[in-house]
């Protein structure tokens, strides 16, 4: 922020404003004297003006009235021995001004001793009324003055900086140039108690206006309501002329009773610039809060178009994780179905052998349904004509039949074909599930247990050969996860287990939980993974398998579909014993928040 340039034609008029003088006394005379010999007195350029009261209930009022009352200078017998006493009190505890100077002035000091009153009452000094001559009486007040311009100096720093850090806070939480901007006026009438005109403009570089002309954001008073207007259409010429001069030169301009504050944009193709009016009422202090108040708001422009920029960036960046996730997803499903494509002719051998008995047993059932219906025909027979040449034939058709073994068959071909049903619909439903795309990344609560066992019965022809399983299951809470992503890894991990096994072994699958996690073991045992590839397994693309079998891309995308699930997958293995794939994953899913700084 560039300080301000005060123009030579014009200087700032110091303010004549008159500091107040209470006299409390019930001698007219003491008025009249004090006046006289204090007329002519005037301290920082500023004259005296007095307020008379006769009584300390008068005092009281004027206090009141008067709030900015410098000095005080109080009788302490008037209507009562001590009613100055009770006014000062009234001055320290009812009205809690500790700013006004207080002189406590007597004729009869054995009623009021200055010791006990100086210890018992918060006053600046205590003077016998012979002792006041003119030239003491000037060096008490300027005294009494100074200790008042002071503390009075100290009081606006310290609400200043109050109201400075509660006008930073709404600054600084401002978003966009657009909500920024009429708080800056806001906070400006706030600080500094303005009731006059202001306009915030932008110049034209970024408007790109037509007649190249800085336009109106936002404005008070006399400019309310002129936003996107030119500021040479609402601002008198000098003025405008000024503004010009201001952006020419890059900084602000002081003059006479307004000011032109620039604020430079970082990009520098543009800048801010805050025309006020009414300024000539500031006081010293109120216009280092203005400087001050200028310098936080040049610091929160800078921060918007910063956040702005940062916000752009993540955009972009969700929107490339975005299109990231969508190549992931259907990555994904390609690998499930190059899978199922590997996997096709075992599981077209799981569901043949179902088919071949099933249809098998139908052919059974068909002869001994023909059968039994030639039986049934020789007892209408036999009903019909009473025949023992016919009753003859029914028996010897039983006995050629073996009916109960016939019953008995009967019902084991049909509990076998309803098997084979059953093994059908499995088979189906698990490829169903197997090869379903989450595209909503459906997270839910399901059974890991039973996602194993469906995966099983896919990949079941390509283990039974090579391997038997042992499943060593405990108990396990449901897990909040995608089930179809996770049952793809159990897949890729099982016939990988298949695949490294030579001549028939064993494959292990255990499960466990600890704490808010659950794990599952799969283990082997093949031939192992030398130390040199197990660094490699999770890269994409590795594979240790001949061409043609796998794409090398099973444990890269086992791996992310683990890690999208806040686990972690693990492996160890032997050379000549086995490997054994290690998952955990926690029972709830836990959102990634969005993270800048992360790639």
């Amino acid at each position: 922020m560039n300080n301000f340039v005060f123009a030579e034609s014009a200087p700032v008029q110091a303010r004549r404003d008159a500091w107040k003088i209470l006299i409390v006394d019930d001698e007219e005379e003491i008025h009249n004297i004090t006046t006289l010999v204090l007329r002519h007195f005037v301290f920082e350029n500023k004259p005296l003006q007095f307020f008379h009261a006769h009584s300390s209930e008068q005092g009281m009022q004027l206090l009141i009235k008067h709030p900015d009352i410098a000095v005080a200078l109080i009788d302490v017998v008037m209507e009562t021995d001590d009613a100055g006493l009770q006014l000062v009190k009234f001055i320290r505890e009812t009205q809690k001004n500790s700013l006004v100077q207080i002189i406590l002035r007597t004729g009869q000091p054995g009623i009021a001793p200055q010791k006990d009153v100086l210890i018992h009452y918060e006053i600046n000094d205590y003077k016998e009324k012979t002792e006041l001559t003119a030239q003491k009486l000037y060096a008490t007040l300027i005294s009494a003055l100074r200790s008042y311009r002071n503390l009075k100096t100290i009081e606006e720093n310290r609400d200043g900086l109050q109201k400075m850090i509660s006008a930073s806070g709404v600054l600084f939480s401002a978003q966009s140039m657009s909500e920024f901007i009429p708080e800056v006026l806001t906070q400006l009438n706030f600080i500094l108690h303005l009731e006059s005109n202001l306009v915030y403009c932008q110049s034209c570089l970024t408007l790109n206006n037509e007649l190249d002309e800085p336009v109106v954001l936002a404005g008070t008073g006399a400019y309310a309501h002129s936003e996107q207007r030119l500021v040479k259409d609402i601002l008198p010429d000098h003025v405008y002329r000024d503004i010009q001069q201001a952006n020419a030169q890059k900084m602000s301009l002081y003059q006479n009773d307004c000011c032109i504050i620039y604020f430079p944009h970082k990009k520098g193709d543009h800048a801010n610039l805050l025309y006020l009016e009414g300024l000539d009422a500031l006081n010293a202090v109120d216009r280092q809060l203005l400087q001050v108040f200028c310098a936080q708001t040049s610091i929160a422009i800078d921060n918007i178009s910063l956040k702005q920029k940062l916000l752009g960036e993540i955009e972009k960046r969700e929107h490339t994780l975005k299109i990231l996730k969508e190549a992931q997803d259907q990555l994904l499903q390609s690998e499930k179905m190059a899978s199922l494509g590997q996997l096709a002719a075992g599981v077209a051998h799981e569901i043949n052998n179902p088919i071949g008995y099933v249809a098998s047993n139908i052919v059974r059932l068909e002869e001994y349904i023909s059968e039994l219906i030639a039986l049934l025909n020789e007892y209408e027979l036999t009903e019909q004509f009473h025949s023992l040449e016919n009753n003859a034939s029914v028996i010897k058709k039983k006995e050629q039949m073996d009916i109960e073994f016939v019953k008995e068959d009967m019902l084991d071909l049909v509990n076998e074909s309803k098997e084979g049903i059953d093994r059908l619909q499995t088979i189906v439903r698990s490829l169903k599930d197997f090869s379903r795309m989450d595209v909503n990344d459906n997270w839910q609560f399901a059974n890991l247990h039973k996602g194993i066992d469906s995966t099983l019965n896919i990949v079941s022809n390509e283990i039974k050969y090579k391997a038997k399983v042992e499943k060593e299951y405990a108990e396990l809470p449901e897990v909040e996860c995608i089930a179809s992503r996770l049952n793809q890894v159990f897949m890729n991990l099982l016939v990988n287990a298949a695949h490294a096994i030579d001549g028939f072994g064993t494959i292990w699958i255990r499960t466990g939980s600890g704490g808010d996690q659950v794990w599952v073991e799969v283990e082997d045992s093949g031939k192992g993974i030398s130390e040199e590839n197990l660094k490699k397994i999770f890269e994409p693309f590795f594979t240790t398998k001949p061409k043609g079998v796998g794409t090398g891309l099973g444990l890269s995308l086992s791996y992310g579909i683990i890690q999208e699930h806040g686990g972690q997958i693990e492996v160890r293995s032997e050379l000549g014993k086995g490997t054994c794939f290690r998952i955990t994953i926690p029972v709830r899913h836990i959102p990634k928040t969005s993270n800048p700084d992360q790639p």
